[in-house]
């Protein structure tokens, strides 16, 4: 029996249960995407595709051959672009639902193995907390799923890349606008 659409999906104190506050923490999941659990899965509503990136995939030991090829370029939150070496279907499951995901497929360097965005978590009726390092979506059953977050390796990750950058801050003087 089918209960969807009756479910009310909340957040409370009691998801922040080993939650360190304050916190700045992207959403790092856990998910079995194909035949693999995958770890570092960011959530990221800012993204308007799922991507997964090549080296994901080989070390899934998915055949290349099944990305269907694209010419088209990845345009990231910077205005970069990246070419899309194409798209490939994988089904993910969370909290006993499979869906059948559609991934732009891109070769470039990342600390994330994949990244679930819009689709995925409007397919999912997904209801993503950053605060609450968790995403909520409602099941068959009629009852919600919460699926946490990793907030300890997210912030290990985040500590990993600030590393092994050479980072510069420039102070620059303010500038005064008249009237």
């Amino acid at each position: 029996m089918k209960h969807e659409g009756k479910t009310s999906i909340t957040f409370s104190e009691g998801d922040l249960t080993d939650i360190d506050q304050l916190h700045n923490d992207p959403l790092l999941v856990e998910l079995q995407i194909g035949i693999c659990e995958v770890t570092r899965v960011l959530i990221d509503t800012g993204s308007s595709v799922d991507l997964i990136f090549r080296q994901t995939l080989e070390k899934m030991m998915v055949d290349l051959k099944d990305i269907k090829p694209s010419s088209r370029a990845f345009t990231g939150f910077n205005g970069s672009s990246t070419h899309l070496l194409g798209t490939i279907r994988i089904n993910v499951f969370a909290g006993g639902i499979s869906k059948l995901i559609k991934f732009s497929v891109i070769d470039t360097k990342t600390q994330y193995n994949a990244i679930l965005g819009t689709p995925w978590l409007h397919m999912m009726k997904a209801i993503p907390s950053t605060y609450h390092q968790c995403v909520k979506f409602p099941t068959s059953e009629g009852t919600v799923f919460t699926l946490k977050g990793n907030q300890r390796l997210a912030r290990s990750m985040l500590i990993s890349d600030f590393k092994s950058q050479k980072v510069t801050f420039l102070v620059e003087p303010e500038n005064k606008l008249s009237p």
